[in-house]
């Protein structure tokens, strides 16, 4: 069997994304997911969260209903894709 680490790229070889927000809706994780490209739906982004495969800075997001703080986070969808999104108000 072939065992894979659990941890993200090096920094400076990582994808990233700037997200805006406008309100507290636009902060909902999933509308961040769909948002940055890292899925195509916010359906997927539910499927993929109720069966915890999503970390954002290495915790499990344990519910489809939570909001992204404000700052530098790093997401996690399966095991390989790996993206930093900074989710910034928009001015």
């Amino acid at each position: 069997a072939r065992f894979t680490e659990r941890r993200a790229p090096d920094p400076d070889r990582m994808r990233t994304s700037v997200y805006q927000f406008s309100d507290e809706r636009s902060r909902w994780i999933c509308t961040v997911m769909k948002a940055t490209g890292l899925v195509s739906s916010t359906s997927e982004a539910r499927r993929l969260i109720l069966a915890g495969a999503v970390d954002v800075d290495g915790v499990r997001v344990a519910a489809v209903d939570e909001l992204v703080t404000e700052g530098t986070h790093v997401f996690r969808v399966g095991k390989h894709r790996f993206l930093g999104v900074s989710v910034v108000p928009r001015d």
